[in-house]
């Protein structure tokens, strides 16, 4: 089995490259999603309603279990009255339930 090296320097250069082809809120595209018809031709295309994944108003079943130096919000609050994340999904990521897929 031959490994293959890149140069530590193209690094930076490759990842540059990407950047044109890099677009936030899309979808799954390859393979096509099976939800509002995903494929190739409307990724990134929200118009169709493909990017609408996420479930509203769902909470963690348990205790937040993200790591603190994880957190990006009230990164001054941790339970209590003030916390008011401490039931958000990102809280406790892979715990919340899943509705209507």
């Amino acid at each position: 089995q031959q490994t293959i090296m890149m140069e530590p320097s193209a690094l930076p250069l490759l990842l540059l490259s990407a950047l044109p082809t890099i677009s936030g809120h899309g979808h799954l595209t390859l393979p096509a999603s099976t939800r509002h018809g995903g494929s190739m031709e409307k990724g990134g295309d929200c118009t169709n309603g493909a990017c609408y994944w996420f479930s509203n108003n769902v909470e963690i079943p348990g205790a937040p279990t993200l790591p603190h130096s994880a957190r990006s919000v009230q990164l001054n609050v941790t339970g209590g009255e003030r916390d008011v994340y401490k039931t958000s999904p990102w809280r406790a990521p892979g715990t919340a339930p899943v509705y209507g897929s």
